[in-house]
């Protein structure tokens, strides 16, 4: 940190590279505080005297991209959630998955020595 207190433009930029790589679940929240912080290091990187340009624009494109990944993620779930015979396909999918299985006790029952 500088004496004027300011947040150093690289740190804020690897922060908003990270907080979109990290969290690309909850994308569009964590995608909107990764676009806010590398910009802010963007504007920083661009005084004199000041690096990490580069940094701060990975920041921003990831953010950006991870931003969008997540708005088409959660179009797709929301289009499969409101659509019943959609919901229906995947229980049955399902459904067939854990009949598939062996149960615990034939686990048990196949271990040697028990």
């Amino acid at each position: 940190m500088s004496s004027t207190s300011r947040p150093d433009p690289k740190a804020l930029a690897a922060c908003g590279r990270q907080s979109q790589t990290v969290g690309w679940r909850p994308a569009i929240g964590l995608g909107i505080i990764g676009l806010a912080l590398a910009a802010a290091g963007l504007k920083g990187a661009n005084k004199p005297g000041v690096s990490g340009r580069g940094v701060a624009v990975g920041g921003l494109v990831t953010a950006l991209l991870g931003t969008i990944l997540g708005g088409v993620v959660l179009g797709g779930v929301a289009a499969i959630v409101n659509n019943k015979s959609q919901l229906d396909r995947i229980q049955t999918y399902i459904d067939d998955a854990r009949a598939k299985l062996i149960s615990s006790s034939e686990v048990r029952n196949s271990v040697p020595g028990q």
